[in-house]
Formats: structure tokens, C-alpha cells, sequence
């Protein structure tokens, strides 16, 4: 086997556990969800390097939602403008990649600290 996924979609992991209250901690809060994503992330990140040592040559697969909200009013909705950002934001802490500014404060306001997302910036497991 080469091909690894350790963390199957976590944002809509996240999304279901800590933001809609629907799975596991059954959380409705946005500082739930950003803990929720940073922990998942975190898992994903810390586990690579395990299996790259045993499989030097591992890809590591990301499966993640692609939905959109549509806003059905004419002029854009700030909540619904941030939802469609977030649902790339495991990738983009798995990856390293900055998120617009409205997602580093969205972030920074839920209880992600500035040390740990420097660490997602700068994070490049193997196998990605």
C-alpha cells in the first residue's frame, strides 16, 4: 500500500462534531470548530512522517467537501462569503497555504493561537 488518507475530510468533520452539533462532541460553537480542524489537522500532519518512515515513497491523499452556498439575496451575505472560504481551510493548514485575511481573523477571534499557525505555515510533511 502506498497511498495513505489518516484523516478522512476533516472539515466536514469538524463541521458535524463542533459547528453543526450533529456527531461526537455534539458542539455548536465556532471556537468548537476551529479546535475541532487545528486537532484533526494536527493528527494528519503528526502521523505523515510515522508513515514515511516505513513507506518513504507514501502519498498522502486529502479527501475533503467541495460544496458551495449560493446566497439568495442579491447583494453577498459576510457569513455566507466566510462559510464558502472555510471549507478549504483544513487544506490550507494542511499544506501551508495562508487563507484570505478575513479567515486569519476568523481564526485568530476562535482560539487559534498565533504560534500555532505559524506552525501550519510552515509545516511540509512528507509524502504531500
Amino acid at each position: 500500500m502506498r497511498h495513505y488518507t489518516l484523516v478522512h475530510e476533516i472539515y466536514v468533520g469538524a463541521r458535524f462534531s463542533a459547528k453543526n452539533g450533529t456527531w461526537n462532541e455534539q458542539l455548536r460553537t465556532d471556537r468548537g470548530f476551529v479546535t475541532a480542524v487545528k486537532h484533526l489537522c494536527t493528527a494528519s500532519i503528526l502521523g505523515t512522517p510515522r508513515i514515511a518512515r516505513r513507506r518513504p515513497d507514501c502519498v498522502i491523499v486529502q479527501s475533503e467537501t467541495a460544496e458551495y452556498i449560493t446566497n439568495m439575496h442579491a447583494s453577498p451575505r459576510p457569513e455566507v462569503e466566510l462559510q464558502n472560504e472555510l471549507r478549504f481551510l483544513a487544506l490550507a493548514l494542511l499544506y501551508g497555504n495562508r487563507p484570505s485575511a478575513t479567515v486569519e481573523s476568523y481564526l485568530a477571534d476562535n482560539g487559534l493561537t498565533g504560534a500555532e499557525y505559524e506552525w501550519f505555515m510552515r509545516e511540509d510533511p512528507p509524502g504531500y
